[in-house]
């Protein structure tokens, strides 16, 4: 991705990389917890488990299939063709682990200049889910792969089955 893509990225850059964005961004982590915490990849990509880069919460996920997956964080057309794997943190990032990106509408956490639909790297704005960018690998299990067109039913939390049963 060329930074030339984006609007004004510099100045993006210093609100979102800024202590109080950071601060505000892993409260909202700690609300959610991080079983909420999802990283969508490419099936193909081998098994993992610590993971990095940029991840979502788990209810934007919810429903959807990987192709769906694919619009609503704006990844490339047919990043998620051969199917996703799904990973969810096992522990929350701690301040210097993170940056926050704002919502997969803004391309990399910046918005596209008037005329582009994508960057040089084709991505695109997607459809509004919150992201943040992990800068260090954090540990991570593998909770679901899918097909192409399987619809990810994450089931109740592990503390609620516990519970009540799954039924």
């Amino acid at each position: 991705m060329a930074a030339t893509d984006l609007i004004d990225l510099d100045a993006t850059r210093a609100l979102q990389e800024s202590l109080r964005a950071r601060e505000a961004n892993l409260a909202a982590m700690q609300r959610h917890g991080a079983y909420s915490l999802m990283k969508v990849v490419a099936r193909e990509r081998p098994v993992t488990h610590e993971i990095s880069g940029y991840i979502t919460l788990l209810p934007g996920l919810s429903g959807r299939t990987p192709r769906q997956m694919e619009l609503l964080l704006g990844l490339r057309d047919g990043d998620l063709a051969s199917g996703a794997n799904l990973y969810r943190l096992l522990r929350l990032p701690e301040l210097n682990e993170f940056l926050p990106r704002g919502y997969s509408h803004m391309v990399d956490g910046g918005f596209l200049k008037p005329g582009l639909t994508q960057d040089s790297a084709g991505y695109r704005p997607g459809e509004g889910a919150w992201q943040v960018v992990l800068i260090k690998p954090i540990p991570a299990v593998l909770v679901r792969s899918l097909a192409l067109d399987e619809i990810y039913e994450p089931g109740p939390h592990p503390d609620i089955a516990a519970r009540y049963g799954r039924g």
